[in-house]
């Protein structure tokens, strides 16, 4: 819907889909023990880039159809108000991202009904997702083939992160 949508649609649905993932990032560091390895965070610094599949071009054709985040963490406030380095251990547990993904996606869907959208919940691998009510099955095809193109950013990702000096 993004990718068909006019302007101000897109604009409406890259907010939504920022906001959630700034509230996946917010919760982990929260959450997690990402001080030192024993304690949450306050707040954090990060950045969010939205990202298409595909190359954006200037072109009258609509974008390419999977719009998506790619978040880095940059640190995160102690309880004395100083940012820090996260602790690189706490950021890759086995559950982490599908916690994260989890809270993000409850806040787009959330975020998708107050733009009047309608939710169809349990969609996905192992029923973890949302699709929004009524997309052509031809469009959900199309999205699921261009998420091939970010596969494996996130194990470069995680590689050069492991080895960043902070």
């Amino acid at each position: 819907m993004w990718a068909q949508g006019d302007p101000a649609l897109r604009v409406d649905v890259e907010r939504a889909v920022l906001a959630g993932a700034h509230r996946s990032v917010e919760h982990l560091v929260r959450t997690r023990p990402l001080v030192d390895g024993t304690e949450p965070g306050q707040g954090f610094a990060a950045a969010l880039a939205l990202h298409v599949a595909g190359t954006m071009q200037a072109s009258p054709a609509p974008p390419p159809p999977l719009l998506h985040v790619h978040t880095y963490l940059v640190g995160v406030l102690d309880a004395s108000g100083a940012l820090r380095g996260s602790d690189h251990e706490a950021l890759y547990e086995d559950s982490l991202t599908r916690e994260g993904g989890s809270v993000g996606r409850a806040q787009l869907a959330q975020d998708l009904r107050e733009l009047g959208f309608d939710i169809t919940p349990g969609t996905g691998h192992g029923g973890r997702s949302f699709e929004v009510t009524g997309m052509p099955e031809g469009l959900l095809l199309v999205g699921q083939s261009a998420d091939k193109g970010c596969a494996g950013l996130g194990e470069e990702t995680e590689r050069d992160y492991r080895k960043a000096d902070f």
